[in-house]
């Protein structure tokens, strides 16, 4: 074989290579679905339902167990700050209402939301502010995504604060009431 058609056949397979590559780091999204989540005693029960990008953010119906109705009870409609879906929603037994990344673009945008009772967002913070510039760096990407939790989150057992778990081993404390964050080294 000559030279110039190696040549050829070496930049035939890089080309190929490189129409390859971008489909296999591109990330898929199955298409969002309302969902449900109960505070821990079950006295609350929030639906949310995913918004249409640019005509309607997601939205959230909160309900609470009324023993007079044998049955849950609205109590209130929160528009949420997710253009389409919050991808983790918390509920603390106050009725505290807590979303977590973005559906379609984890690690973008407002990461953390936090609605107090009554609905309106008090709390709202991107990745940086919750991790940090050093670990925002380190974490993984994809095309759409950072990739920054390794564990599901979790209200604290005294239901003041949300816990993040962050790659690269990072214990994350989020204050509900003014935001304060706190940063621990953990297992991830």
């Amino acid at each position: 074989m000559k030279r110039h058609e190696l040549n050829n056949r070496v930049a035939a397979v890089l080309a190929g290579f490189a129409l390859v590559l971008p489909i296999a780091r591109a990330d898929s999204w199955a298409p969002p679905t309302p969902t449900a989540v109960a505070s821990d005693d079950g006295s609350l029960v929030a639906r949310i339902l995913p918004g249409e990008r640019h005509d309607q953010a997601a939205q959230a119906q909160v309900f609470r167990y009324s023993a007079a109705d044998d049955g849950y009870v609205r109590i209130r409609n929160i528009a949420l700050r997710n253009p389409v879906l919050p991808l983790e929603i918390l509920l603390g037994d106050d009725g505290t209402l807590v979303g977590i990344d973005n559906y379609g673009a984890m690690g973008s945008g407002e990461v953390l939301v936090v609605y107090p009772p009554d609905g309106e967002p008090r709390i709202h913070l991107d990745l940086a502010s919750i991790v940090g510039e050093d670990a925002l760096a380190d974490a993984p990407r994809s095309v759409s995504s950072i990739l920054w939790r390794c564990h599901p989150s979790r209200l604290s057992y005294d239901g003041k604060a949300v816990m993040l778990y962050a790659q690269p081993g990072l214990e994350i404390r989020v204050d509900l009431h003014d935001g304060r964050v706190v940063r621990e080294p953990t297992d991830c």
